[in-house]
């Protein structure tokens, strides 16, 4: 995972939690200082705020694991881009505690769940690759060799021509593998297959790839990478491309039309803007994690 790198300019301060949604209220304050000695971890953070306010037990476990429905940012990053509950924090620091469940359901409110999405894709970005070379199992290697590089701070998931998502359902679906991975619900054993069922909110691997086209010609990449590493062109395996807002749109049309005719938003309309159905398929993705 990516690991965090101290900035030893920053003014020292005590290490802040915030409360966002109904946590804050059932807390009674929106924040609250600790002052650690050196470096912790995460985990251990988390387990002397629950004894510190008991509300805050529907968010955590006495172990300092954090519950389903909800998500934890250090610094406006999702806490599993770096090291997980191992991560290690200090003062200065802000750790976010965001609930997104309510009344059974993974999420509470959606709309503030897709407001949260800005902070994520600060600290990760999404590039997009054409598949170049056609020889024996190259998405093998690619797989291989981004791992390589990147080792756990890179997915990516494959396209079939004029088929692709944005950015925003990219790291949308990266923060759901991870989770999955966290709880140990992978239903794929690769990386790169689980990251496409949950973009695509379906348990069929092979209708995932039918939907997706990943075996037709004309193969794009799309990359979520979370740190410093550089996949660049993987020694002329694939080649960096830019997709235009217009490809944008007709690709994300395209894929929601012949695969999701519904999402938990109720009926798609594909004459919508990018926002709207950015959400409609962030929407879809996210019914695995309603059945769960």
């Amino acid at each position: 995972m990516w690991k965090r790198s101290q900035n030893k300019y920053a003014k020292v301060a005590p290490l802040k939690i915030r409360l966002l949604g109904s946590l804050k209220l059932y807390a009674g304050k929106e924040e609250i200082e600790i002052d650690v000695k050196g470096e912790v971890k995460l985990r251990e953070v988390l387990k002397d705020l629950v004894k510190r306010e008991s509300s805050l037990s529907r968010a955590i476990e006495q172990d300092g694991r954090v519950k389903p429905g909800y998500l934890i940012f250090i610094n406006d990053a999702d806490y599993m881009v770096f090291e997980g509950l191992e991560t290690i924090v200090r003062n200065s620091d802000v750790i976010t505690i965001l609930p997104v469940s309510h009344g059974g359901s993974m999420y509470r409110d959606l709309e503030e769940y897709l407001g949260e999405l800005h902070i994520i894709i600060g600290s990760c970005r999404v590039e997009y690759y054409k598949i170049k070379d056609r020889s024996g199992d190259v998405i093998g290697l690619i797989e291989q060799k981004i791992r390589e590089r990147c080792g756990e701070n890179a997915v990516f998931q494959i396209y079939g021509k004029g088929l692709v998502i944005t950015d925003r359902i990219a790291i949308a679906s990266l923060i759901r593998l991870r989770r999955a991975y966290q709880r140990n619900k992978m239903i794929a054993k690769k990386i790169s297959i689980e990251y496409l069922l949950r973009t695509l909110g379906t348990r069929k691997i092979l209708q995932a790839l039918e939907l997706s086209r990943a075996r037709e010609e004309g193969k794009i990449l799309v990359v979520a990478i979370c740190g410093g590493c550089e996949i660049s062109d993987l020694e002329g395996l694939i080649e960096r491309v830019t997709i235009g807002e217009n490809d944008l749109l007709k690709g994300m049309k395209m894929l929601i039309s012949t695969c999701l005719e519904e999402s938990i938003y109720g009926k798609i309309h594909l004459e919508e803007e990018r926002e709207a159905l950015e959400k409609n398929m962030i929407g879809c993705g996210l019914r695995l994690e309603l059945e769960a």
